[in-house]
């Protein structure tokens, strides 16, 4: 997601850190949810970046169909959504039935 707004440039990649005051945002509700993941998240994490990206861009989120890290993607374009749901509910710290 650079500054050129190209819709094929649109990626974050795990080391920005642009989300760093998200990351904060979240950490300082202390809610039980980051328990999960040893109390605090880093600005490295989907949640901060999703944040950041409504916050930041929002034209950019509102048009998008699907947020994925790169593997994820791999496996949802080798073997479709059904293989990756949990795994992303889990890695977004979402409670799973």
């Amino acid at each position: 997601m650079g500054p050129s707004g190209d819709p094929d440039r649109n990626v974050i990649i795990w080391v920005d850190h642009r989300a760093a005051s998200e990351a904060a945002e979240i950490n300082a509700t202390a809610h039980r949810v980051l328990d999960h993941v040893g109390g605090t998240i880093s600005p490295e994490t989907g949640p901060a970046k999703l944040i950041w990206l409504t916050r930041q861009k929002r034209q950019s989120f509102d048009a998008a169909w699907q947020f994925f890290d790169h593997a994820d993607f791999l496996t949802w374009r080798a073997n479709g959504p059904a293989a990756i749901e949990l795994y992303l509910d889990l890695q977004m710290n979402l409670p799973c039935a």
